[in-house]
């Protein structure tokens, strides 16, 4: 019996190959897009979960008290702290402190050549590093690997870029032209699921030996993110308690004092951290959950669609069902036999999604910015997962198709009227609006987040980032020679016919920078500030607008008495805007005075997430700086950056030469919302795709049921195009009332995604009106084909059985 339901099965899918073929595609690319995002989902909670101890492993993160009313959070900790709470309480099993230092020179000899190069992802750890994670060594010990100072473990990818085949223990490489650090071990390659990444990883006494101040400020000074891993049994709340204790008995330093302390596990510091994750990626939480609903959405809809298109095609079945009942089949077995069908379906589009998911994996890798090993398709837990899927979406695909079937009576059908195929009509119209309303969700949604995206990148910065390079003069703590000779590298760079201009400054607005604090306000307000030391000609160069006053002269008269501050910097302060406020003395915690002599334009120098707050413009003077900064002709952006080369080597030839531009900085502060809105885009046109086929379905049942009807209507004298409008003014219906349905769920969904945003476009009813727009035509399109074919069709077919 079961070896003929298989060939019933086979004869079927090949008679009516069309509809098989849409049938199994529906299924693969629904199935192929739940794997994807299942896949994805499952390596971003394996984060960190490589370690032995990560269920007892936590990173400490402090709470400042509110400012302008807000807390902020740092993972940054003193020196001192970690050895004091090791000392104090008894709970903790290994501490362990990191330091991450970005833009270090690195150079080396190997063939007899001297080869150097930047390297970015460089940490600093305490010597209980690999006591307190799991990350295994290859070559070394890992109990003296950073146990003394001036040591090095490199990845084995890192070593064999540096040596090639060569055994890289025992050898030597420079650190920022100043420091040889020894090759004490190799690691196996930092695991892509990793929230720690590095390339190359010191002992932190060799960052003490490279930063004197690093062991001498003590308390005075915060920098290293520090973890801490308990004991078996550990209460976290009961340590976190005993933090603030342990601390009074250590220092007095005030600021130390009156912070929160608080432990945060891998999944809070990667998924819900309100501190910077400084050592590695973090992923918003909100995205997790949008992307698991829409992996099972889609799956959903992927099997609607099978219900759908097997209803459609149920009278073509109707008289093989009713000549089974008349020999004596029996319900369960016809149903049986439907969804063993089903089920051959949806193994055959598993099969088929596995192989989907093989070529789309690291694509779609790239596009989340995560590299999914494809070695995870061969895991038994993703095997596990696509034969539950399997089973899962032939029965939820096929039992309603198959009790459809079963439920035919054999005179009805037998005498040409499939008595009950008509059966279910509101479930199947409710599963169109279902899917109709995600799509249209996923619609609007997409469209609002590119005119987010696209608000991101052409809103007015207050500043022209446009043709803008900024060079940076300092590399893990060490500053090219260039910082000390701006004048004579400006006048060469000027030489350069494309270059515009030259100046020079502590950061550049996109760069992180410190917050400073100051003394409270007049109204007894905190206040805090972001400080930037400029050179002349730099607010001209960057074309940010003085509102009131002058800015700084040419020359160096103004060090150490003249400030600009922003427009934001008044507000946060209480003083009124405008030239009244020029000539007061700004409150700095040094207790220097220093004279607000002009006042410039608000402008971004971080992302729009966060609203602009006060800066303060100082003279640059004779501090060296970390940047010189150029305007540029980029018509010939290639010769341009060689003639720059040329002239960064002739001044500081020890030093890379490397670059930023300004616009692309800005850029890659949104570079999850351009993932994000990538992610929308494939996912909504996988979605609609599908919903297309589920209507397309319903379209087909409903021609085959009215085709009688239609062949009546057009012997009697009706036209093509009334017909047209006869059959599809029941799917308009449909999806007007999907796409109503989604307007309050896209409405609600878009405004809390917008609330993380300072500055975004206004939730209006533009991007509403194109979806909805957009899915009908859609909609149109896909119903029209179907109704035009019935409408078409000969009637003396549709009526010779009667």
């Amino acid at each position: 019996m079961l070896k003929n339901y298989v060939n019933v099965a086979l004869r079927s899918m090949r008679r009516h190959l069309g509809y098989t073929s849409i049938n199994v595609f529906g299924l693969t690319v629904g199935v192929a897009a739940f794997l994807v995002l299942v896949l994805f989902i499952r390596h971003s909670l394996s984060f960190d979960q490589f370690h032995e101890a990560a269920d007892r492993t936590y990173r400490l993160v402090s709470s400042s008290t509110p400012t302008e009313g807000k807390s902020s959070y740092d993972a940054h900790m003193p020196e001192p702290l970690a050895p004091a709470l090791r000392e104090a309480i008894p709970e903790i099993d290994t501490i362990v402190r990191l330091v991450a230092a970005a833009d270090n020179v690195v150079s080396w000899e190997h063939e007899g050549q001297r080869r150097q190069g930047y390297e970015d992802h460089f940490i600093f750890a305490d010597a209980s590093f690999f006591e307190a994670f799991s990350f295994r060594l290859v070559a070394g010990d890992p109990g003296t690997a950073l146990s003394r100072p001036y040591t090095v473990v490199l990845t084995e990818e890192t070593a064999r870029r540096y040596f090639g085949d060569d055994d890289p223990l025992g050898k030597v490489i420079t650190l920022n032209n100043a420091h040889p650090l020894t090759v004490a071990g190799v690691l196996e390659d930092v695991p892509s699921n990793s929230s720690i990444e590095f390339d190359l990883l010191s002992s932190l006494a060799t960052y003490g030996q490279m930063n004197e101040w690093f062991f001498t400020n003590g308390w005075n000074s915060t920098l290293p993110t520090t973890y801490l891993v308990l004991h078996e049994g550990a209460s976290v709340d009961h340590v976190e308690a005993r933090i603030p204790a342990a601390l009074a008995q250590r220092t007095d330093a005030e600021f130390v004092l009156e912070m929160g302390y608080r432990l945060e596990s891998y999944f809070q510091s990667r998924f819900q951290s309100q501190a910077a994750n400084l050592l590695g990626p973090q992923f918003d939480a909100r995205y997790l959950y949008v992307f698991t609903a829409v992996a099972f959405l889609i799956l959903v809809i992927a099997c609607i669609n099978y219900m759908n298109l097997a209803t459609a095609r149920a009278t073509r079945r109707a008289k093989e069902v009713g000549v089974r009942k008349a020999i004596g089949a029996q319900r369960y077995q016809l149903a049986s036999q439907f969804l063993g069908e089903s089920m051959l379906t949806s193994i055959v589009a598993v099969l088929g999604a596995i192989v989907l998911v093989g070529l789309t994996l690291p694509l779609f890798g790239r596009l989340v910015g995560q590299e999914i090993p494809i070695g995870i398709l061969g895991t038994p837990v993703f095997w596990m997962i696509a034969i539950l899927v399997a089973l899962i979406v032939g029965v939820l695909a096929g039992v309603y198709p198959a009790l459809l079937l079963s439920r035919f009576r054999p005179t009805a059908v037998l005498s040409g009227r499939p008595g009950g195929a008509g059966g279910g009509a509101g479930l199947r119209k409710g599963l169109v609006v279902f899917q109709f309303t995600i799509s249209s969700v996923l619609v609007v949604s997409t469209l609002i987040v590119q005119s987010q995206l696209s608000y991101l990148q052409t809103k007015n910065l207050g500043l022209n980032a446009e043709q803008v390079i900024a060079l940076p003069l300092r590399a893990g703590g060490v500053r090219s020679p260039i910082a000390e000779q701006t004048d004579a590298f400006k006048a060469e760079a000027e030489k350069i016919g494309t270059v515009q201009g030259v100046t020079f400054a502590s950061t550049v607005p996109s760069q992180p920078t410190g917050r400073f604090a100051g003394p409270r306000t007049d109204n007894g307000e905190p206040f805090s500030y972001r400080s930037y030391q400029v050179g002349t000609g730099y607010l001209d160069l960057l074309g940010i607008e003085v509102a009131e006053g002058r800015g700084f002269l040419e020359s160096r008269g103004d060090v150490g008495a003249s400030v600009l501050v922003n427009e934001a910097a008044l507000r946060a302060l209480g003083w009124e805007a405008g030239a009244a406020s020029l000539g007061r003395t700004l409150p700095v915690s040094s207790g220097e005075v220093e004279t607000i002599v002009g006042i410039v334009r608000d402008f971004h120098f971080e992302s729009l997430h966060t609203a602009i707050g006060p800066v303060v413009l100082r003279p640059l003077g004779d501090r060296a700086p970390n940047y010189a900064v150029l305007r540029a002709d980029v018509a010939d952006l290639p010769a341009t950056l060689e003639l720059l080369s040329a002239t960064w080597r002739q001044f500081s030839p020890e030093h890379p030469f490397d670059y930023v531009f300004l616009d692309e900085a800005f850029a890659d502060l949104y570079e999850a919302e351009t993932r994000l809105a990538d992610l929308f885009n494939a996912f909504t046109l996988i979605a609609i795709l599908i919903a297309c086929l589920g209507l397309f379905g319903l379209a087909a049942f409903t021609a085959e049921q009215r085709r009688k009807e239609v062949g009546v209507r057009k012997v009697l004298g009706a036209t093509v195009s009334s017909l047209v409008g006869l059959l599809t003014k029941d799917f308009v219906l449909l999806v007007s009332i999907a796409y109503l349905v989604a307007l309050p769920l896209a409405w609600v969904a878009m405004d809390r995604w917008l609330e993380g945003f300072a500055y975004h476009v206004p939730l209006g009813p533009l991007p509403f009106l194109v979806a909805g727009t957009l899915v009908t035509l859609i909609a149109l399109g896909t119903v029209g084909t179907q109704a035009l074919r019935a409408a078409t069709a000969d009637p003396i077919r549709a009526l010779r059985s009667e």
